[in-house]
């Protein structure tokens, strides 16, 4: 091999090695941006967790509180019918209209049943929101009020239409006869 060739293989060489380290530096950079991205959530997690743990004993009281106050129900027809009169005779009294009612499908879950009615109702707009209040204004009824529509009535000026769906929640009960 001559000069030439040896200086050749050594600038070859030499370049290998800078391709190879700048290849190898940014590698490591990704990796460090990796590293640092995971080190940033594990903290967040930590801040989290230590966050809930300080909020333990709240929770605590809260899910015995559930336990001893939430409601439990026999059979779903009667618990929906009940539901529904419970709504119809708050309307009477807020002097409210009831113009459609609908049962909704029962929900289940591992914390709680949900029973609910869709109901649109018509009437002067102060009536209608007492109505609406008187529905939901006690939390340890269980009552909620998660959709709320109200449109004026076309025919009667002084008049709106409401529209609402009404759940109540009930401690889970897997072994009640159900009736939907």
């Amino acid at each position: 091999m001559s000069a030439n060739e040896r200086r050749l293989l050594s600038v070859f060489v030499l370049l290998l090695l800078v391709f190879a380290s700048i290849f190898g530096i940014k590698q490591l950079g990704k990796w460090s941006a990796r590293l640092g991205q995971q080190e940033h959530a594990i903290e967040l997690r930590k801040i989290e967790a230590d966050a809930l743990l300080a909020q333990a004993d709240y929770w605590k009281q809260s899910e015995a509180w559930l336990k001893e106050q939430q409601p439990s129900f026999e059979s779903e027809s009667e618990t929906t019918q009940e539901l529904l009169d419970f709504a119809v005779k708050e309307a009477a009294q807020a002097g409210v209209t009831i113009t459609n009612k609908q049962y909704q499908k029962t929900e289940s879950t591992a914390w709680y049943s949900q029973f609910g009615v869709t109901l649109t109702v018509k009437g002067k707009l102060p009536e209608v929101f007492r109505w609406v209040n008187s529905l939901q204004n006690q939390p340890s009824a269980f009552r909620v009020i998660p959709f709320l529509k109200v449109t004026p009535d076309k025919d009667d000026a002084e008049a709106v239409l409401c529209s609402l769906q009404c759940w109540r929640w009930y401690q889970p009960h897997t072994d009640a006869k159900t009736t939907s």
